[in-house]
C-alpha cells in the first residue's frame, strides 16, 4: 500500500458554517481507494486512512451529499452562504446561470496553481450580436445560414497564487459547446469591442467580452473554463449562456 506525508485538517459536517484558515499537523497515513455507495451506485475514491479513520477530500463528499462547499480570501466556507460562490452545485450537465460566480482553479509553471472567481454578466446572440461585430469589421463577417453568434461578458478576478506571477486570462481560457456537449469554435477571427484580453496578478481583476458562433436551435449553449487540463468536460467550471 502507498503511504505519504500529508497535512490533515479534520472538519465535521454540521448546520451551515463557515471556517477559518486551519493549522495543519505532520502525520504519516496510508493513501488508499475507498467504495463509496450513494443511492445503490458505488464510486471508488482516493481517500486517507489514519489511526483507523477514514479522511475523505472535503469537497468530494460535499459533492457526494450536496453541501455547497466554497474557497475565498483562505477560508472555506460550508453550507447555503448567499454571499459566496458556489464551486458544488455546478458542472458540464448543470452549467451555472447567468450572473452565478464560480471559483475554479488551474496552474501555471509560474505561479503554480491559482484560485479565480469567474462570473457570466450578459449574453447577447442573433441579430443584435451580429450589427455589434458588422460595426467592429469594415470587411464584414460570414456565417453559415444554421448560425448565429453570440457575444458573452465575463468578469474574472484572481484570488490566489502560490508564487507571484502574472496570469494571461482570455478567450483561449475557454471552451464552448452545446446544449448536447458538441464543441463549438473559439477562434477570434473578428474584433469586438472591449474583448476579453489581460494581464492579471494575485487579487488582479478585468471584465471583457468573447464571442462564438452557435447553432440558431441551441437554446443552451455552455461555456466552460479549465475544462482542458484532462482533455475531458467533465473537468473545470461551466456556465449557462442561455438567455
Amino acid at each position: 500500500m502507498k503511504r505519504k506525508m500529508f497535512w490533515v485538517v479534520v472538519i465535521s459536517l454540521g448546520a451551515s458554517f463557515s471556517l477559518g484558515a486551519a493549522t495543519g499537523v505532520k502525520i504519516t497515513a496510508e493513501l488508499k481507494q475507498q467504495n463509496i455507495i450513494q443511492a445503490g451506485k458505488t464510486m471508488s475514491k482516493e481517500v486517507v486512512a489514519y489511526k483507523g479513520t477514514t479522511y475523505v477530500p472535503l469537497r468530494e463528499f460535499a459533492n457526494l451529499v450536496g453541501v455547497n462547499i466554497n474557497y475565498k480570501d483562505g477560508n472555506i466556507y460550508l453550507g447555503d452562504d448567499t454571499n459566496t460562490p458556489s464551486i458544488a452545485s455546478y458542472n458540464y450537465n448543470n452549467p451555472a446561470p447567468i450572473g452565478t460566480p464560480q471559483i475554479g482553479y488551474s496552474s501555471d509553471y509560474k505561479t503554480g496553481k491559482y484560485t479565480a472567481e469567474i462570473r457570466i454578466t450578459e449574453v447577447i446572440r442573433g441579430n443584435e450580436a451580429l450589427e455589434i461585430l458588422k460595426a467592429n469589421n469594415k470587411y464584414g463577417t460570414l456565417i453559415g445560414d444554421n448560425e448565429e453568434y453570440l457575444i458573452a461578458k465575463i468578469s474574472a478576478k484572481i484570488l490566489t497564487m502560490e508564487k507571484d506571477g502574472t496570469i494571461l486570462f482570455n478567450t483561449n481560457n475557454f471552451m464552448a459547446y452545446s446544449g448536447n456537449n458538441a464543441s463549438y469554435s473559439m477562434a477570434p477571427i473578428y474584433r469586438i469591442p472591449n474583448q476579453l484580453s489581460a494581464t492579471l496578478t494575485k487579487g488582479g481583476s478585468t471584465e471583457g467580452y468573447i464571442y462564438l458562433e452557435v447553432k440558431k436551435d441551441d437554446m443552451n449553449p455552455k461555456l466552460g473554463l479549465w475544462t482542458s487540463d484532462s482533455n475531458t468536460i467533465t473537468k473545470g467550471i461551466w456556465f449557462s449562456l442561455a438567455k
